[in-house]
């Protein structure tokens, strides 16, 4: 029977290594050697919004970072991950266990009754022996679990970080083009009171000072809309950093561009995209579980052992000890195809979420080469716009000259003058939008 025994046993640890635990590879992902854009100076950006080296925004962006709700629930999500990443590990020890029992049993004959009394106090343990390293797994998987959300944490403090330094930019953009509309409202407003007395004199047509009219109005619907937005934007930002904000400290200008930083080789990004990160993390764990359910179709060998006390009645007065230990041996051989099945479902997930993992990387590559190019073209746009504001002021120079000379009307000059106003207010537009890009 001995010898029965061992075979059937050795049958079934041939079975589980004949199963293959392979290690599995993350996908080939075809990527540049380098971005097609570059300066050539490496800049090191760990908390980016010091380079723009304002102490209110550094203050508004921790307030955030501490305040946020989104990042408060990251942090309970990355305990959650935690205490199931040491819960895993549990399972390398021992687990001993505090076991009691009492009993009673009655015997019945013709002529009596006999009545028996047990009980027993005493500790039972037991211990999986992970020959397989099925249980190895099984904590990797949960530790991989734990690094991708310590990434999405990093994650959520660059979403809340971007969101509170672009609400911060626009408030600023927005207050210096609400004092350019409103010295355009008074200047055509002047324009339109010179208008009506030139008509009087016969000088102009009613049509033109129509037009000024319009066109006042058009600016003071401007200004009513863009008050309207800085005040949105103005909650925006008290709910990000959870706190009332003195809004009367803000710069009076944009902020300087530091140039343009090194991306250096796609590589590189992984190691500073924690988006990326988390999803190479999550497919670490997937191919984990994929282990676990391979090598959950093999033998299983545990010990176990107890140490008990025992009495002949239900008193505390315990006379004699019982021990044992024991090795068990458990392998599956039916269970209507669920392991099986859990296996084809953990490759399914894990096969599901490596091309996620290739769309996740080839999403970022593809977002910082994009964010090269718009740079690039918003700073040329600048460039033209500035050319432009140049051009416009010797038009608006020249077209006075000609005004006060008598070879123009005044209505060129105030077309000119308008047309510098907005080209000007652009201009603000157009680097509010690189800073953006950046």
């Amino acid at each position: 029977m001995n010898k029965i025994n061992l075979i059937v046993i050795v049958v079934f640890l041939f079975q589980g290594c004949a199963v293959s635990s392979s290690k599995y590879s993350i996908p080939e992902v075809k990527i540049p050697k380098r971005y097609n854009n570059e300066s050539k100076e490496k800049t090191e950006i760990k908390k980016w919004w010091k380079d723009f080296k304002n102490s209110g925004l550094d203050i508004l962006v921790e307030k955030a970072l501490k305040n946020n709700n989104t990042i408060k629930a990251s942090f309970a999500s990355l305990e959650k991950a935690e205490a199931a990443s040491r819960k895993a590990k549990s399972d390398f020890f021992p687990q001993i266990n505090l076991k009691g029992e009492s009993s009673v049993s009655q015997n019945h004959s013709k002529n009596n009754t006999t009545e028996t009394k047990a009980s027993s106090l005493g500790l039972a343990a037991s211990y999986e022996i992970d020959l397989w390293g099925r249980i190895k797994s099984q904590k990797d998987a949960a530790s991989f679990s734990e690094k991708a959300v310590k990434k999405d944490l990093e994650a959520a403090g660059v979403t809340i970080a971007s969101a509170v330094v672009n609400a911060w930019k626009d408030i600023i953009s927005g207050n210096i083009r609400l004092e350019l509309l409103q010295n355009l409202e008074k200047d055509n407003a002047k324009q339109l009171e010179i208008l009506k007395l030139r008509f009087k004199n016969g000088v102009v047509k009613g049509s033109e000072i129509y037009d000024q009219q319009k066109d006042l109005y058009t600016i003071k619907s401007e200004i009513n809309n863009l008050k309207s937005n800085i005040e949105i934007l103005k909650n925006s930002l008290v709910y990000l950093t959870g706190e009332s904000i003195d809004f009367t400290d803000f710069p009076k200008s944009l902020p300087d561009m530091a140039d343009i930083p090194e991306a250096g080789i796609p590589a590189d990004l992984l190691i500073s995209r924690p988006d990326v990160n988390a999803a190479l993390m999550r497919l670490f764990s997937y191919q984990e579980n994929l282990k676990y359910a391979y090598k959950d179709m093999f033998p299983k060998i545990s010990l176990s052992g107890s140490l008990m006390l025992t009495s002949d009645d239900f008193s505390l007065s315990f006379n004699d000890w019982l021990s044992s230990l024991a090795g068990n041996l458990t392998a599956p051989l039916f269970r209507g195809g669920s392991l099986r099945e859990e296996l084809k479902r953990s490759k399914a997930e894990r096969d599901e979420f490596l091309y996620k993992y290739a769309d996740t990387l080839l999403s970022a590559i593809n977002e910082v080469q994009d964010a090269f190019v718009k740079e690039e073209m918003q700073r040329k746009e600048i460039e033209i716009t500035e050319f432009k504001i140049k051009a416009a002021e010797a038009a608006v120079f020249h077209s006075q000259l000609e005004y006060v000379n008598g070879s123009s009307d005044y209505v060129s000059y105030i077309e000119r003058f308008n047309t510098l106003k907005t080209l000007q207010i652009s201009l603000v537009e157009e680097k509010s939008q690189l800073i953006e890009y950046r």
